[in-house]
């Protein structure tokens, strides 16, 4: 590796620092070259999945990597900012490799996927703290999901014979979204797109427990104050007394009543009756906490 080039510190963090970056480019490039060709749409459908492995990654800094997600790879490859996409089906081919009549726009979508979302997993092996890497890594994920891609060698968890199942890459989008989140409020970078985004998955998929729990371990691990800018979306999602957007509103209100009691005032007033009880409900527990604030709003 680096170290057997025997340079300093420095100069191996410039170089760790442009791999990444060349990861996240290469992974944006290839995605954005393959539209451009007009790549065939050849996918698995999350129904044609097995259903015997989880793709759950725990969030938190004792595992930063999504290598999990990606199938099982060798020590060369895992560690290859170059790795070529895999035959996958007997149909695929590694990009541009020019195979006996194969043609790089003929790499199907699931392998594209795997390709993209294994550059960006370099790039968050090698800084597992860079925004960018794991931005990119919960936008494509994201994508993968709208397109009803399963990238090769990722399979599905859930219930045999479920009406709908989850597709497997919005729980990695979510945890890769509160972790650019996270990253980014550090680093000063604009993150309400990536809040926006987050609170689109959450809401798109507000019944499964698996992404219920997702947020739930997202939320534990991101600053409070980074949902001070969503709380009107929050607000207006307030269906059910005691669910998870009572839950988060209650911890905002513990650290910034102020910014939320007026609102939550308005949303208790409300003509839709699911929402004044759960705003009540927020009210009440905040009570307890400001009686004399809440009082006075209500």
């Amino acid at each position: 590796g680096l170290q057997a080039l025997d340079l300093d510190t420095s100069r191996v963090q410039q170089i760790m620092r442009l791999t990444v970056h060349c990861g996240c480019k290469l992974g944006s490039w290839l995605l954005a070259i393959q539209d451009e060709q007009g790549l065939p749409h050849d996918w698995a459908t999350v129904d044609q999945l097995d259903d015997s492995t989880s793709l759950r990654m725990p969030f938190n800094s004792d595992s930063p990597s999504p290598s999990s997600r990606l199938g099982p790879k060798s020590r060369s490859e895992r560690m290859s900012i170059t790795a070529t996409i895999e035959r996958g089906s007997g149909e695929g081919s590694s990009l541009g490799s020019g195979g006996p009549g194969i043609t790089s726009t003929q790499v199907h979508r699931p392998q594209l996927f795997l390709q993209v979302l294994r550059y960006y997993e370099e790039a968050i092996l090698l800084d597992p703290d860079n925004y960018k890497a794991w931005h990119m890594w919960a936008l494509t994920n994201v994508r993968a999901a709208e397109e009803h891609v399963v990238p090769a060698g990722i399979v599905a968890s859930g219930a045999s014979g479920a009406a709908t199942k989850l597709h497997p890459c919005v729980v990695p989008a979510i945890e890769g979204f509160f972790r650019s989140i996270s990253l980014g409020r550090r680093g000063g970078v604009d993150i309400l797109q990536d809040i926006l985004r987050l609170l689109s998955l959450w809401f798109s998929h507000f019944e499964d427990e698996k992404v219920e729990a997702a947020m739930r371990e997202g939320f534990n691990n991101v600053e409070v104050e980074s949902w001070l800018v969503v709380i009107p979306q929050l607000l207006a999602r307030l269906k059910r007394e005691g669910d998870l957007v009572c839950d988060l509103l209650m911890k905002i209100g513990l650290t910034h009543a102020q910014k939320l009691i007026y609102p939550l005032t308005v949303a208790s007033k409300s003509d839709n009756e699911a929402r004044c009880n759960a705003a009540m409900f927020v009210m009440r527990h905040l009570r307890h906490h400001f009686p004399d604030l809440v009082d006075e709003a209500l």
